[in-house]
């Protein structure tokens, strides 16, 4: 559940739509007025995400952590990190928050999307991650 100013964002987010930089500003001023609230950050990551700024997105994604352990719970966060870490310039640092975040628990997460990653570069990059999940 997110809070009433927030839904809105979060609804154009799931259905797969993009936020206007105003938009993007607002999630900024809400997570300013809340700072304990792991949620602007987490719909501002994913709102970078769905622009494809996705070194934009990591930090976001590691300050709700910080925020909040529970952002961790949060539904497309693992899967959004785990795509970070098939990039060749994010692979380190997406790995490294993989790791912080879910520790061993990401391992059938990663598995599975060795499995599913047909592109061998990205894939390497996804057995490199899962090597150190074991």
């Amino acid at each position: 559940e997110v809070p009433r100013e927030l839904a809105a964002y979060k609804r154009r987010i799931d259905e797969g739509g993009r936020l206007r930089r105003r938009q993007i500003g607002s999630l900024r001023s809400y997570a300013s007025e809340h700072p304990g609230d792991a949620r602007p950050l987490l719909l501002h990551a994913r709102a970078y995400v769905a622009q494809g700024w996705l070194s934009q997105a990591l930090p976001y994604f590691l300050r709700a952590f910080e925020t909040d352990i529970r952002a961790r719970n949060d539904p497309e966060m693992l899967a959004d990190l785990i795509h970070m870490a098939t990039t060749e310039t994010l692979e380190q640092e997406a790995a490294d928050a993989i790791r912080r975040i879910y520790g061993n628990e990401a391992r059938t997460a990663v598995a599975k999307a060795v499995a599913e990653q047909s592109e061998t570069p990205r894939r390497e990059r996804l057995q490199r991650l899962v090597q150190t999940l074991e």
